[in-house]
């Protein structure tokens, strides 16, 4: 009798399952799919609050590096379909999306920096503090000026998709 040796942890073990199960861009990977090839248990409605979050993170981190690994080895991209699973980016929009992700990241980014330089408590600083304060504002806004000089990227189902100013 002949046991198949799995890989650990299982998100390597379901990168091997998904090469074999022949998935192409396109193709949806659901959530049931990616579960039940991370070993993990789905939470169901009925599941308590608290055990559902514990699961989600788990599943998270398992997508994480499975995602990683699937971008690296194989130059394949994820696209959440939610309630499904997960959508294999079709190569040509694979430049669009990942613009599309990166400038949505950079955006979140630079808000919370933003925040936190406005929000300091210039009172209880010193003067070469609050110069500090006031050079690193100044250069969050240049950066953020020439970020939004790239306003428009363009996206493949879509036509273009706009960065709006903050």
């Amino acid at each position: 009798m002949s046991a198949q040796i799995k890989k650990h942890p299982a998100w390597k073990q379901a990168l091997e399952d998904f090469r074999a199960a022949g998935y192409v861009p396109g193709d949806i990977v659901t959530f049931d799919w990616l579960y039940g090839h991370f070993e993990l248990e789905k939470p169901q409605p009925a599941t308590p609050w608290g055990k559902a979050e514990k699961m989600r993170l788990l599943f998270l981190r398992h997508i994480e590096s499975f995602t990683d690994r699937l971008s690296d080895e194989f130059q394949l991209e994820l696209e959440s379909v939610p309630g499904v699973g997960y959508r294999i980016i079709l190569p040509q929009e694979q430049t669009a999306w990942a613009d599309a992700e990166g400038y949505a990241g950079l955006r979140r980014s630079m808000r919370k920096w933003a925040r936190r330089l406005r929000n300091v408590q210039l009172e209880a600083l010193s003067d070469e503090q609050r110069r500090q304060n006031a050079d690193s504002q100044a250069k969050l806004s240049a950066f953020a000026g020439m970020v939004r000089r790239q306003r428009s990227i363009p996206h493949a189902e879509r036509g273009l998709l706009t960065i709006a100013p903050e």
